[in-house]
């Protein structure tokens, strides 16, 4: 049985979702029951990621058109299983094990462009109908989509922050921070990440700290706020970053407020843990079925008194004992092994 792993994410910029698909990827990787293939587009690509998962990079086409030409084709003429961690399900292939993220194109459309959440649309319909298996990253991902498509039989594979254990390089702060005090934002221009009303409240508090805001714009929101353009000597936009820089980030911030209002499950809270950084996060479902009682929730419609969720997340967090973080014992690299090893076996029972 010859099973494809849709490896596009090790072309692209590490956020939430492709962060995802490298752990499972690592995980598949290192079961001896079942042989994986892992095909990427041509051009550039990690190539930690390409030596440790041996990848593949063939076809004629990038992006969007590689996932939607190259790599079904690829799957029907060599008979194969598909697995898609991240992006877009196929529009023509059925023998797939697809992973949901969110289906926030449809809780928020005027977050998105028109294109992108038509194309969505129609993928989610087709693949909700035409799969091996659906997968989701969390509790509150698995019911939205079944109560969506009328299905019953979503599994759950969640996020892990196992990187973190593996990490090599030593936690170094940018430049640009280096002798500051600060608050720690993580999220992108995605108008659900909620950073613009943040933003606004913190520059109107009196917050002695500076805010720090890590993360890249995109271009399929539809977005006409300007969330990465506010201008203030005590707002500091860092864009995207990875490994000692971002660690260093998580060790040195004197809290992460995480203020989204709508998640699929939220990777930075549960990174935050690892590095025993105190968490104020907005009180929406997924967020209290991961962070549990560790976090200091807030509405994420009337963001207000800074100052006072920075106090209540590190009383919560003062409370920790133990070497690792609670949350991230339970969410764990050998709990998302076998999870992903349950929904191989019942694909293939079909």
């Amino acid at each position: 049985m010859k099973i494809v792993i849709n490896s596009r994410f090790a072309t692209q910029e590490t956020t939430g979702v492709q962060r995802f698909a490298e752990e499972c990827s690592l995980a598949l990787n290192s079961m001896e029951d079942y042989e994986f293939t892992y095909l990427a587009p041509k051009g550039k690509i990690d190539l930690n990621l390409k030596e440790k998962l041996n990848i593949k990079q063939f076809g004629i086409f990038k992006g969007h058109l590689w996932e939607q030409i190259d790599l079904p084709l690829y799957c029907i003429f060599t008979n194969s299983i598909l697995i898609s961690f991240c992006g877009a399900p196929s529009l023509i292939y059925k023998k797939i094990i697809y992973f949901v993220h969110d289906i926030s194109f449809l809780k928020y459309p005027k977050f998105y462009s028109l294109l992108y959440r038509y194309f969505y649309r129609v993928a989610f319909s087709l693949v909700s109908r035409r799969n091996l298996k659906i997968a989701a990253v969390s509790k509150f991902t698995k019911k939205e989509f079944e109560e969506k498509y009328n299905i019953s039989d979503v599994m759950i594979v969640n996020n892990t922050v196992d990187h973190l254990f593996r990490e090599t390089e030593k936690p170094l702060l940018p430049e640009i921070l280096s002798g500051k005090e600060y608050i720690l934002a993580i999220g992108s221009n995605d108008p659900r990440k909620n950073l613009s009303q943040l933003i606004e409240i913190y520059l109107k508090e009196n917050i002695s700290e500076d805010l720090v805001i890590v993360g890249n714009k995109y271009s399929h929101f539809n977005e006409k706020a300007t969330t990465m353009s506010y201008q203030s000597e005590k707002i500091i936009y860092t864009g995207h970053l990875k490994g000692g820089a971002l660690s260093a980030c998580y060790i040195n911030a004197k809290c992460l407020i995480y203020p989204s209002f709508y998640e699929g499950f939220g990777i930075p809270p549960l990174e935050a843990f690892y590095f025993k950084t105190p968490v104020a996060a907005s009180d929406i479902e997924v967020h209290r079925e991961v962070c549990e009682d560790y976090a200091h929730y807030f509405s994420p419609y009337q963001i207000r008194d800074i100052n006072s969720l920075i106090k209540k997340a590190t009383r919560i967090n003062e409370k920790l004992s133990g070497e690792i973080h609670p949350i991230v014992t339970k969410y764990s690299s050998s709990l998302q092994k076998n999870q992903l090893k349950k929904l191989l076996c019942k694909s293939f029972a079909k």
